[in-house]
């Protein structure tokens, strides 16, 4: 089905992932290749959304709380994302391919729907997030195209705005596997498997892993981004 590279997802309840030896928890979400797998910091990850199944009326607050995930990353992370425009492509294994067609060439897709074939046979879940990736030397591979699916059904469980069981802290959590981070259980992270479980907040090992990844596909005008909080 994944015939354009490698991938990786991360879902409420299972993930693919490794445990990353440092003194702030996080983990990193490997490939079916089983490889860690990072974006290129140096360039911006363009975001667009769909939101078409969204009723009118509540589509800007729900774009407000996607602004806001993307914001908190940026702030917490060497990483910049960045929303640049809706869409009406329904998200596909062939969105590596699909982002072609759309204005800018998006790197990422948002999509808030119900009944996602995306990934078919796994379980029902609230929300998904991850990244497809190319084979590269060093100790990641390249992610070049992104995901977040989230289940329109369940997003009512959500509250408004950030913090906890808010929509921003789901948004953020998959974001997150985007850019390549896994579950971790600690409720300082954004990143527990249940949002539930979590204060809603990117915590200091979330700003670690984000680090680690950095220091590993790119660096900053300064140099090697630093492991150290």
């Amino acid at each position: 089905m994944f015939a354009l590279g490698h991938f990786t997802f991360g879902i409420v309840d299972r993930v693919h992932s490794v445990t990353a030896m440092t003194s702030s928890s996080y983990e990193l979400l490997t490939t079916n290749a089983g490889r860690p797998a990072a974006w290129d910091c140096r360039v911006p990850i363009n975001v667009v959304v769909n939101l078409d199944e969204v009723p009118a009326a509540d589509r800007v607050d729900i774009e407000k709380d996607l602004i806001g995930a993307i914001a908190d990353i940026n702030v917490n992370g060497p990483f910049v994302m960045q929303l640049v425009g809706h869409t009406h492509f329904v998200l596909s294994p062939d969105w590596p391919k699909e982002r072609d067609q759309v204005p800018g060439r998006p790197a990422v897709i948002v999509h808030v729907a119900r009944n996602s074939n995306f990934l078919p046979g796994k379980e029902k879940v609230a929300a998904l997030g991850g990244s497809f990736s190319h084979p590269a030397s060093g100790p990641f591979d390249e992610s070049h195209a992104g995901y977040v699916w989230v289940d329109l059904d369940d997003l009512g469980d959500y509250l408004p705005g950030s913090g906890w069981m808010s929509r921003q802290a789901l948004f953020t959590h998959e974001l997150l596997h985007v850019l390549g981070l896994g579950h971790v259980h600690n409720a300082d992270s954004v990143l527990t498997p249940h949002i539930s479980e979590s204060n809603g907040h990117i915590g200091r090992g979330d700003r670690a892993g984000l680090r680690r990844l950095a220091n590993g596909k790119c660096t900053t005008a300064s140099g090697q981004v630093s492991l150290e909080e």
